[in-house]
């Protein structure tokens, strides 16, 4: 039996094998079982990572020690892997999601939004529109499709149903007919097999962008991947004002990683910002206090961490940095690197003398760092390097 596969009650229709071995990972297996056999499954597990499909997404959760909290939000789990012994169930149907409405340049704010269905899927739908700040949100069960009348105002169709699915008893079919829509801009039908569904043929004969399921299905699959593998931390270093946490924040978003940063723990723990702590407190509580910060970050999984510019200058920080990943897999040290001139200095009490401090940091940047990246242009293109470069 493979150690990584996809749990579900009829699997015939199912790319997940196809997509997965594509990685040149692992193997992976269809693991069809009937309800009855879930308990059996679980007790007697030889795999270390499942994808879960329909009939179970709500089903597996009990099994599950702990759940991410976008797997919380959507009351859903799609991805279950293996950490220290235990189960965690996440979403990555969400970041897939996510990741179709930026291929789209989806315009959502305050929009209209029809969801079809009340699954899994459909929850994972609206959990995104929610982030993206869509305005009303609506959604319908199968027996609710054929009156969607009090509905006809919607900007964004999203269909979360089987309905169309090759290979069952949907085929063919269309959950509802578009034209009644007459503000219709976007439609969105998650069902990858076929490729152009009645829903999506109606939408292009209308004139309506539209897309399918299948980026959608590759995107979540690469997040399962990494969190099967055990994805690596990403943690940015560099001089205050580089850009650090808005990269970070970027560079999460678009990896389906949390974002942490020192300063952020710093103000949770102290209920002070940086600034204030330095005055208060003085420096070198300062970067005590910063350097037990970085230490619990660094326990963290599947995280993208920005630190504080002067943090490499304090030893016990510095070795944090150098040594971690020894246990786990070593994250990768990004070194966000700008021109002096376009630093940012409000409320950084130390971005005083610029050219001193840059030369002190500059060889311990350095030293640390996997990857030097030019931040003095535009952000995105810094974070598409990122990508590129740390394949991720």
């Amino acid at each position: 039996m493979s150690e990584f596969g996809l749990l579900g009650e009829n699997l015939g229709y199912s790319y997940s094998k196809k997509i997965h071995e594509s990685y040149g990972l692992y193997d992976y297996e269809l693991f069809e079982r009937k309800p009855e056999e879930l308990e059996d499954f679980f007790n007697n597990r030889t795999w270390k990572g499942i994808n879960v499909t329909i009939p179970y997404k709500r089903k597996v959760q009990r099994y599950c020690d702990e759940e991410t909290q976008i797997a919380q939000r959507v009351g859903a789990i799609n991805t279950i892997f293996e950490r220290d012994g235990k189960l965690i169930g996440d979403n990555t149907d969400y970041y897939g999601f996510i990741h179709t409405l930026n291929l789209v340049r989806a315009k959502t704010n305050g929009k209209k939004v029809l969801v079809l269905g009340r699954g899994g899927a459909a929850k994972c739908v609206r959990e995104a529109m929610k982030d993206r700040h869509a305005g009303t949100i609506w959604q319908t069960a199968k027996h609710e499709l054929g009156d969607l009348s009090k509905m006809a105002d919607a900007e964004i169709v999203v269909n979360a149903t089987p309905v169309g699915t090759a290979g069952t008893g949907f085929e063919g079919k269309s959950p509802c007919d578009l034209s009644q829509f007459k503000r219709l801009e976007l439609v969105i039908d998650l069902v990858y097999n076929p490729e152009e569904t009645p829903l999506l043929k109606q939408a292009r004969e209308l004139g309506v962008q539209c897309i399918g399921g299948m980026e959608m299905l590759k995107f979540q699959a690469e997040k399962a991947a990494h969190r099967f593998m055990g994805c690596k931390n990403i943690i940015l270093i560099g001089m205050p004002g580089c850009g650090k946490s808005h990269i970070g924040r970027v560079l999460a978003h678009k990896t389906g990683r949390q974002f942490l940063d020192t300063d952020g723990e710093l103000k949770k723990e102290t209920g002070l910002y940086s600034e204030e702590l330095i005055k208060t407190r003085g420096i070198e509580d300062f970067r005590r206090l910063e350097c037990e910060a970085l230490s619990k970050l660094l326990n963290a999984e599947n995280a993208v961490i920005s630190t504080g510019g002067g943090i490499v200058t304090w030893e016990d920080s510095y070795r944090l940095l150098e040594s971690s990943g020894k246990e786990k897999a070593k994250p990768i040290i990004l070194w966000i690197d700008r021109d002096i001139e376009l630093l940012g200095t409000k409320n950084r009490p130390l971005s005083k003398n610029l050219d001193q401090l840059y030369d002190e940091r500059a060889p311990l940047y350095e030293a640390l760092a996997d990857l030097i990246v030019d931040n003095n242009g535009n952000p995105d293109d810094c974070v598409s390097y990122i990508k590129r470069m740390c394949k991720i």
